[in-house]
């Protein structure tokens, strides 16, 4: 994974956000930046995993989803059929400037390229580019003086992952003890079978 930087992962979190239903928030891309940072191999693999997502999802399926599709593009061919159809050669790059994604990023914001990917990007997520420069801009403003950032780490990565892991565990474990207690209300019920459909775990739900 030596030559997957976060800021290359980061990038391709920003991709992934053109898929419908995933969350555009920071910290929710800062999220899937880690995400890829601890399950990818390598920057290639990472680009692989986000080019089929993109190419192949109507809808975000989550962290669990990008993990099901990295374990079928390593699986061998000899296993069987791949998951998904083959993608062919990956497209070149039309923008050296932004490497096809549609921003850059320069004088510490984030603007829209000028090319085409650019172009699509903006049509599908107009708002994106204020959102991007949102929170850095109130940050500039508070701290104006250049500060040392922490150096992430990978035990920062796997800390990060094992606690977001330990807390979806934590409401699905939740959420299955409400629906098998009988005197549960219909509310707590319905919340409970909504936090179980968010976790993709509805189907072992009473």
């Amino acid at each position: 994974m030596a030559d997957l930087t976060y800021e290359r992962a980061y990038q391709l979190a920003q991709k992934l956000t053109t898929i419908d239903g995933c969350p555009r928030l920071d910290d929710a891309v800062e999220a899937i930046a880690d995400d890829l940072m601890e399950t990818c191999r390598s920057r290639e693999e990472a680009e692989l995993l986000v080019h089929e997502a993109r190419f192949t999802w109507k809808r975000w399926q989550g962290t669990a989803g990008l993990i099901e599709l990295l374990q079928a593009q390593r699986r061998p061919s000899s296993v069987g059929p791949p998951e998904f159809p083959a993608l062919g050669p990956k497209p070149p790059v039309e923008c050296a400037l932004c490497n096809d994604f549609g921003t850059v990023y320069r004088n510490g914001v984030h603007e829209w390229c000028t090319c085409r990917s650019a172009r699509v990007f903006r049509e599908e997520a107009p708002d994106f580019i204020d959102k991007a420069n949102a929170k850095r801009i109130g940050v500039v403003l508070q701290q104006p003086v250049p500060i040392d950032r922490k150096v992430i780490t990978k035990e920062d990565v796997r800390r990060d992952f094992r606690e977001r892991t330990d807390r979806t565990e934590q409401m699905i474990r939740e959420a299955r003890a409400t629906l098998d207690n009988a005197e549960a209300t219909r509310d707590q019920r319905e919340i409970a079978r909504e936090i179980l459909r968010s976790f993709d775990a509805e189907d072992k739900a009473c």
